[in-house]
Formats: C-alpha cells, sequence, structure tokens
C-alpha cells in the first residue's frame, strides 16, 4: 500500500510547473494543435483539438463529439491553464487533424474513462483513423511528440475568465 502522502503529488507537481509557466510566452494554438487542461487537479486532465476561429473539437463526458470556446473548454474542471503542443516555442499541428477534428462534429460515442474517452478521440484526430487504444494524456503526449514534432507543452494565449477577472481586478487597483 502506497503511502498517504503520495496522493498529494499530483497537486504539488501542478503547482510547480504553473510556477515554472509563467516564465514561458504563451503561444496561440495553431490549426490541429493538441490542447489539454487540468480535470480535477493534477490527478486528470482533458484534451482536444485546435480546430481555428476560437474553437476547440472535443469529447464531452457524454461521448459527444462538440466544438467549444476554451473557456466552455476548461468549464466544469480546476484547470487555471489551457496548454498548446508546441515545438522551439511555436505551436504546432496541422489542417489535416483540424479537419479530422471538425468532421467528428456531431458524432456520438459510448463514452468510457479507461477505453474511450476525450484523449482517445484527439489521438483518433493524430491517426486519422479510430482503431487505437490510447487513452492516457501521457500516450496523446508521445504520439503528439511522433506525429507533430512536439517537444513542450505551452501555456495558450487563450486567458480564461478566471484569469481575466484577476488580471482586471489588479489593473483597476
Amino acid at each position: 500500500m502506497k503511502p498517504l502522502w503520495l496522493l498529494a503529488m499530483p497537486p504539488i507537481k501542478n503547482a510547480i510547473i504553473s510556477v515554472f509557466d509563467h516564465w514561458k510566452d504563451p503561444i496561440t494554438p495553431a490549426l490541429g494543435s493538441v490542447v489539454y487542461c487540468d480535470l480535477a487537479f493534477g490527478y486528470i486532465e482533458h484534451s482536444g483539438i485546435y480546430t481555428g476561429g476560437g474553437q476547440i473539437a472535443h469529447m464531452n463526458r457524454h461521448g459527444c463529439i462538440e466544438l467549444v470556446t476554451p473557456d466552455a473548454f476548461m468549464q466544469q474542471t480546476t484547470a487555471r491553464r489551457l496548454y498548446v503542443s508546441a515545438a522551439q516555442n511555436t505551436s504546432c499541428g496541422e489542417i489535416a487533424i483540424a479537419a479530422y477534428a471538425r468532421s467528428m462534429v456531431g458524432s456520438v460515442f459510448r463514452y468510457n474513462l479507461i477505453r474511450r474517452n476525450c484523449h482517445w478521440f484527439s489521438a483518433s484526430c493524430l491517426l486519422g483513423h479510430q482503431q487505437h487504444s490510447i487513452v492516457l494524456l501521457r500516450q496523446l503526449q508521445s504520439l503528439a511528440k511522433e506525429r507533430l514534432g512536439t517537444t513542450s507543452w505551452h501555456p495558450s494565449a487563450f486567458k480564461s475568465r478566471q484569469q481575466r477577472r484577476t488580471s482586471s481586478s489588479v489593473a483597476t487597483i
């Protein structure tokens, strides 16, 4: 049995990463970039594909593929930031990946946290097919490295509602 203090590791890791991310320049996702955010304090993440026009294609918790804004993508999560696939401080993606993601909008799948989730959908977009077993963020990140040349994950230039409120309250002080 693992010691209880190990349960605190994901939130601690996320807090440390967040501090260092303040020094990374935010980037705008390219068409077909993989994006993700924390879903539950670093224990689980949520991913999708940037399709342009400020929209992200993702699989919601009901298995429906939909286009949403970055705010809607991060709604009902613990996320403070959206992360973007990047290589050499530039977002990386492919138009064909965005097109595949858009072609899937409106499709409904039987959602399963272990076998068919948001990471499965994002990986399907990168691969151009649905016959695979990628369901974890780290597997998706490895695939993004292989397919897009992703070497890092940068904060997005999109600000969450909470970040906009914080920066506007600081500006008015």
